[in-house]
């Protein structure tokens, strides 16, 4: 699934943190494209993919130091899925399942009236703490993920950017 590689992802920057940003003047980021803004210190780096489906997957790194790592994920759904709640649990019991990982919680919640996730995932290798917030409209699945060491006091800005985040379609 989806937030498999971008658990991989974000355990691979966190051991390889970008250099630290110049800028840390924060900025509210907005894709009109992707239909999401958020708050960010500095410039969010972008790059996109392609799902094993074909689907764009576009991911923005907006942190990433010593401490974990910050991303924004956005990914194209299959049409024909319509119940985001439904796709969320689904997501959300697939982490469930996963060795080496263990679903701390799951509470749903809404962001702009769509269906949406807030959880919480111990990753046992490299003891790593995931806080995401899942969210589904209109055929997308946009993640915030904020990566962090679980002995590691929380990044300073992860609870910024996560109650930042903005449905903008």
């Amino acid at each position: 699934m989806r937030w498999r590689s971008a658990l991989a992802l974000a355990a691979t920057l966190i051991l390889a943190p970008l250099a630290a940003k110049a800028d840390d003047a924060w900025r509210t980021f907005h894709s009109a494209e992707r239909g999401f803004s958020v708050e960010a210190p500095g410039d969010p780096q972008h790059s996109q993919t392609q799902s094993k489906d074909g689907a764009a997957v576009d991911v923005w790194i907006i942190e990433s130091n010593s401490q974990g790592v910050i991303i924004v994920m956005v990914s194209t759904i299959a049409p024909g899925v319509t119940k985001g709640g439904a796709l969320l649990d689904q997501t959300v019991a697939g982490m469930a399942k996963d060795p080496g990982k263990t679903l701390v919680s799951s509470t749903p919640v809404k962001v702009k009236g769509a269906d949406a996730r807030d959880i919480v995932v111990k990753v046992a290798d490299g003891g790593m703490l995931a806080r995401d917030r899942l969210v589904f409209s209109k055929g997308v699945l946009f993640q915030v993920i904020i990566m962090t060491k679980q002995a590691d006091p929380p990044m300073k800005d992860a609870e910024r950017v996560l109650r930042s985040f903005r449905l903008i379609k």
